[in-house]
């Protein structure tokens, strides 16, 4: 009997005890918040994700450009699959807390998350 009540208490906690899994590495990291930039001539960058997809805006002197679409993510490196302009866009990254280097060709840049 004693088992028995052992047992069922024993499910039933695990049963009640609110498991949550968290996502870890650097991908987690990287779409744990929104990033933006802002350089010394005027130039602001700021990057978001939602559900799979990615948003990448560039604004200058009145000018702006937007990279948008569905996105595919490693512990290194995305790429922006854009279907409005018919291109692929890929970016390696180093998440280091609430700033984030973005390097694109060769050039990176150092952003802040936003909350």
């Amino acid at each position: 009997m004693k088992k028995t009540v052992v047992c069922l208490l024993m499910i039933l906690s695990a049963a009640l005890c609110g498991c949550s899994r968290q996502a870890l590495g650097n991908t987690a990291e990287l779409m744990k918040y929104s990033w933006h930039a802002r350089r010394d001539g005027g130039g602001e960058i700021s990057l978001r994700f939602d559900s799979g997809s990615a948003e990448l805006s560039l604004t200058n002197g009145g000018e702006s450009a937007e990279i948008a679409g569905k996105m595919l993510a490693d512990d290194t490196s995305f790429v922006i699959f854009d279907e409005k302009l018919k291109q692929n866009y890929a970016f390696f990254y180093v998440p280091r807390g609430e700033k984030l280097d973005l390097t694109f060709e060769g050039n990176t840049i150092e952003m802040e998350a936003q909350r």
